[in-house]
């Protein structure tokens, strides 16, 4: 049985559209999984973060690590005249700029849901006394410090407000 011209032009078209849409499907596929690998990567490392910061910054200060600290001779006060610039606490503070935008956002438009996911994944309210180092501000009133707890550090984006210039 021999085909006609038509039906071969056909089947040609035919198979000519299902090569392309496997090559499609290929190329969607392999794009998820670049997407998953980044975002994967990216959550680990957020994540990684959120809890170094939790932890830097949400210390007992009774605890048997802080201790040496707490009983230091000098008063709190002495220590920051010393150490330079620190904490007011009760500010926002997070591990990106984005994250903290996000964070003002979520309390400019009173979105206590967002302003508690915020919390949970790389942001913080900060407490008072904490020694930081001013790394950069913005024209916004947005500063990035590096917050010192206990011989570790951390770098964080807050409000101009959030620290005490110490001259």
């Amino acid at each position: 049985m021999e085909l006609t011209p038509e039906e071969k032009q056909k089947i040609y078209e035919e198979e000519k559209a299902r090569l392309e849409a496997q090559e499609q499907v290929k190329k969607e596929r392999e794009k998820r999984k670049a997407n998953r690998r980044g975002l994967g990567c990216l959550g680990v490392i957020l994540g990684a973060l959120v809890l170094i910061v939790i932890g830097l910054l949400s210390e007992d200060p009774q605890s048997p690590e802080t201790t040496a600290t707490v009983a230091s001779p000098k008063p709190l006060a002495a220590q920051r005249q010393v150490s330079g610039d620190y904490l007011k606490g009760g500010y926002a503070a997070c591990v990106s700029e984005e994250l903290f935008d996000q964070i003002i956002s979520a309390l400019v438009r009173k979105d206590d849901r967002g302003y508690q996911y915020l919390l949970g994944h790389g942001c913080i309210v900060t407490k008072a006394g904490i020694p930081v180092s001013v790394l950069d501000r913005t024209w916004t009133g947005t500063i990035k410090i590096r917050a010192y707890v206990n011989n570790k550090s951390v770098v964080l984006w807050t409000n101009t407000e959030n620290v005490v210039r110490n001259k």
